[in-house]
């Protein structure tokens, strides 16, 4: 995520609580994935979590870009209108 896109989202969060939510929980799976990343080895069912994981994150992601995309389309409309 780009360092943009993170300021727009943390001030975005303030208006919506989706947002905020999905900000907070991909803020814990980076502190849950920093934590595995210590590790050069994983057991079959930590490797297949880890992957459950960034798959989790990933979504997460998606879903906040996507409110930041409409966000930046109703602004983009909004200076055209004006």
């Amino acid at each position: 995520m780009e360092n943009a896109d993170r300021e727009l989202i943390l001030s975005l969060c303030a208006t919506n609580p989706r947002l905020k939510k999905l900000y907070n929980e991909h803020i814990k799976l980076e502190k849950v994935l920093a934590r595995f990343e210590r590790y050069a080895v994983y057991s079959p069912s930590a490797g297949l979590k880890l992957k459950e994981l960034k798959i989790e994150k990933l979504r997460g992601v998606d879903e906040m870009m996507k409110i930041v995309a409409e966000r930046r389309g109703a602004n983009d409309t909004f200076q055209i209108a004006v």
